[in-house]
């Protein structure tokens, strides 16, 4: 049965379209730095015997690669045939390795002889990277959401989401809430590579005709760095500044990050050091070794307002418009913002 290669959109659809298991036969080491978001890594080639087909071909030639690609890989095609059937007993699958060749068609014809349907990525995990980088670049109406450091933004954005607005929740996809102390109690970022792999999925996703929420970022969250094309929407949309209340973001704050050790908290002020000044983190750190937060935060306060202000300033002043929340209880933020939004003919009813 001849291969079935599929382009890239046509991929994207079909995985949107039905739940076929995606398989990328890469290595270990380049499915772990990047894939397709959803897929299942089932290595034809092992990171080390990767190495050894890769520099044969460079030193004798194609051949002699593809004949060494099948020495190792003939002992191995049981146990790849069964940890295919467990992933995939309804033996469909969607098929893809670096560049949609040797492994992937390999991969794929010895599991059709064995009664499975597969689809190969035509250019594989390149054409994807490809298909990301012209997705991310796609406009869209964008609503920026922001407020204050601690103004419950992230739960805003889930509400919006449970209401039936578009989100791209970029913190949630870096695993980072965006401050010196956004990487505590979450996973591992990701490569910044699989960062934009993840944005591309969900912007592709969204109705030109409705607009996308999204928060008000710098250009990095944690160490993922935001496409071109996002930050600068980010940074030349609408933003919708939500205004809680000083001392209900302070509540918020310490209910995050209040159960975290002194030690820990600590060593993230550190690393706003030069920003803060010394005396202000000496001070800040003494606050937290005695367990008092509450004043710790109004030395940290002070200096992520004074950035939030400085963002806000270099904004078109029209394009600012403030939600006052201060007496809106926190499960009735979302629907109060796009009620007052609706109200100002600023989002359609």
């Amino acid at each position: 049965m001849a291969n079935n290669i599929i382009s890239a959109d046509d991929y994207i659809a079909q995985i949107r379209k039905n739940s076929s298991v995606i398989l990328d036969t890469r290595s270990e080491a380049e499915y772990e730095h990047a894939h397709i978001p959803g897929s299942v890594n089932l290595p034809l080639l092992n990171n080390e015997e990767r190495v050894v087909v890769g520099t044969l071909y460079k030193q004798e030639g194609r051949e002699a690669a593809i004949e060494k690609g099948f020495e190792i890989v003939k002992p191995k095609a049981q146990s790849i045939l069964e940890k295919a059937l467990q992933m995939a007993p309804q033996k469909e699958l969607m098929l893809y390795c670096w560049r949609g060749g040797m492994r992937s068609n390999l991969m794929s014809s010895f599991l059709e002889i064995n009664g499975f349907h597969t689809n190969i990525l035509e250019g594989g995990y390149k054409a994807f990277r490809n298909w990301v980088i012209g997705i991310n670049a796609t406009p869209r109406n964008v609503l920026v959401l922001g407020g204050g450091t601690g103004s419950g933004k992230t739960v805003v954005l889930k509400q919006l989401r449970t209401l039936g607005e578009q989100v791209l929740d970029l913190e949630e996809l870096a695993s980072h809430r965006g401050s010196a102390f956004g990487a505590l109690g979450l996973p591992p970022q990701p490569s910044n590579e699989q960062f934009e792999n993840l944005i591309a999925m969900q912007w592709s996703s969204f109705n030109d005709e409705k607009p996308v929420w999204i928060e008000n970022e710098s250009r990095s969250v944690g160490s993922c760095i935001l496409p071109e094309n996002i930050y600068s929407l980010i940074r030349n949309s609408k933003l919708i500044a939500i205004d809680i209340g000083l001392e209900r973001r302070k509540q918020h704050i310490i209910k995050e990050y209040g159960c975290y050790p002194s030690e820990q908290l600590i060593a993230m002020a550190r690393k706003i050091e030069k920003r803060m000044g010394p005396q202000h983190l000496k001070s800040s750190i003494e606050y937290f070794q005695q367990g008092d937060i509450n004043n710790c935060l109004d030395l940290v306060l002070a200096y992520y307002d004074k950035m939030y202000v400085h963002g806000n300033a270099k904004r078109a002043p029209d394009s600012i418009h403030v939600i006052d929340l201060t007496s809106t209880s926190w499960s009735e933020m979302g629907s109060e913002i796009l009620k007052q939004l609706q109200k100002q003919k600023l989002i359609q009813a």
